[in-house]
């Protein structure tokens, strides 16, 4: 038979009749409020107690796992990080060192063609004339020069 409120109600009041008030109150808050299959034993208990403790060390092992395998890819990151940026750098200097060796060719080249017009001049105004025109030459390669070390600073 199931307990449910009517019966445990009917029960209280066979027991008043028969013991009184106060003792059949007594008496009743010694049965459990449900059916004694809802009621934990030690046993049960026990049991749960060690399926939890269980459960948690599998969570510890998980846990550390999972914080041990991140590291490792974390490292990894780093690593190719590291090894991208010294290639990138590395990079960078062969392009620099190239641009700065363009220049120096170009100086020299510019410095031969100025010296030529130097000597080629007669008058003060063709001395004027070929000055101008070797400081826009100047200007110009300077200018291209600014353009290609912004072009390999942006890389």
């Amino acid at each position: 038979m199931a307990i449910d409120e009517r019966s445990r109600h009917v029960l209280f009041q066979k027991l008043e009749n028969v013991l009184g008030g106060d003792e059949a109150s007594s008496l009743m808050e010694y049965l459990p409020p449900v059916g004694w299959a809802d009621v934990a034993t030690k046993q049960d208990i026990h049991d749960l107690r060690i399926a939890t403790k269980q459960d948690i060390q599998d969570l510890q092992v998980a846990t550390k796992q999972d914080i041990e395998n991140v590291r490792i890819a974390t490292k990894q990151d780093i690593e190719n990080v590291r090894v991208g940026t010294k290639q990138d750098i590395q990079d960078l200097r062969v392009a620099t060192k190239q641009d700065f060796e363009n220049l120096r060719v170009g100086m020299n080249h510019l410095g031969e063609l100025m010296e030529k017009d130097f000597r080629a001049v007669v008058t003060k105004d063709q001395f004027r004339r070929s000055l101008m025109a070797a400081v826009f030459s100047l200007m110009g390669f300077f200018v291209a020069l600014s353009a290609v070390l912004v072009a390999a600073i942006r890389m």
